[in-house]
């Protein structure tokens, strides 16, 4: 039997995903019977699972489907908003930017152990680049990547990495959303 390429990725929110159990594998035999789990972020839940632009969808969580003789590009759509999952964590900055397309970016960072007020801040050398599944099947599949800067003081920012490196937990939480023409996509 041949195998064949399964990737996937999550729209609108924040998770993953397991095939029988164990974190999903680049191929699968066709045949072979796939029990898709998915497990979602602080806030959002799960809304459908869409193979191939329809050739497979699925309202059930966790769905049960057997690999076709075709690549598969699973997208597992979510709705809801974040929240974060520690209440110690608060909102401390944000900033928000137009992409080349004047599509809206808002940017959030979370501190934990912060009490106050959110502070505007501006960004610098904002670089947002939304990946791909692949058009077809041959196509590579390329990943989405965030790269900015935030304007102020080095001492301001410094103490999130010492932070981390005494304490080994994370100090902030960063949130992106991106307001498009027809839908909102939030990445944490």
């Amino acid at each position: 039997m041949a195998q064949y390429r399964f990737s996937w990725a999550i729209v609108n929110g924040t998770g993953t995903i397991t095939v029988n159990g164990n974190p999903p594998e680049l191929f699968y035999e066709e045949g072979t019977s796939l029990t898709i789990l998915g497990t979602f972020g602080s806030g959002f839940s799960f809304s459908s699972y869409n193979i191939n632009n329809n050739y497979l969808s699925s309202l059930v969580n966790p769905w049960t489907l057997t690999m076709p003789s075709r690549d598969v590009k699973l997208v597992v759509n979510v709705t809801g908003t974040f929240t974060p999952s520690d209440t110690d964590y608060e909102l401390k900055y944000f900033s928000e930017t137009e992409d080349q397309s004047l599509q809206l970016i808002r940017l959030e960072i979370y501190e934990f152990g912060y009490v106050g007020a959110a502070t505007e801040k501006q960004t610098a050398g904002f670089q947002f680049r939304w990946g791909n599944f692949g058009a077809d099947e041959i196509e590579p599949i390329v990943r989405s990547f965030l790269n900015f800067g935030l304007v102020g003081s080095r001492d301001e920012y410094l103490k999130f990495s010492k932070e981390v490196i005494e304490s080994g937990r994370l100090s902030c939480l960063l949130m992106v959303t991106c307001f498009g023409r027809d839908t909102s996509i939030t990445l944490l």
